[in-house]
């Protein structure tokens, strides 16, 4: 009867991890086919940079900063695409290319019409002056299991 009952569990845990594999798999084409027809969104390319709105208080400090528009960069990646042209924290960014920066769904919006290694310029404020910043695009943040890793 052990006999017995032993095979069946393991015809059972076969079955499963077997039936697992298959639906394991067949995400991932769907995944696939999602985006071929547009309906899964890819990450935008990498600025390498943290940012979220300005304040009232600093956004006072900057008259030249259209009202409601920039972004404060909060963190800087090491070695990222913004750390190498030159963006500092506490930077305020307000401006990729000629469009200016409303939001954080715009902004990828923005970078989505780009490409990893494409060149935009963004023009921000350091210490309330005017500054410029060529930053090449890097390759799109994956989070996989609640892990960033570079894709």
């Amino acid at each position: 009867m052990r006999l017995v009952l032993s095979f069946l569990l393991l015809g059972l845990s076969v079955t499963t991890h077997a039936d697992t594999a298959q639906d394991a798999v067949k995400p991932a084409g769907e995944k696939a086919e999602q985006v071929v027809q547009g309906r899964l969104r890819i990450p935008p390319p990498s600025l390498g940079i943290s940012a979220q709105k300005p304040d009232q208080m600093l956004a006072a400090q900057l008259p030249n900063l259209p009202a409601g528009m920039g972004f404060l960069v909060t963190e800087v990646e090491e070695g990222g695409p913004a750390a190498r042209a030159g963006i500092q924290v506490h930077d305020v960014i307000w401006k990729l290319g000629d469009q200016l920066l409303v939001n954080q769904a715009q902004m990828a919006a923005l970078l989505r019409l780009r490409q990893p290694g494409d060149k935009v310029e963004i023009s921000g404020f350091r210490s309330g002056k005017s500054q410029r910043f060529m930053v090449q695009l890097g390759m799109p943040k994956l989070r996989l299991s609640g892990v960033l890793a570079q894709g």
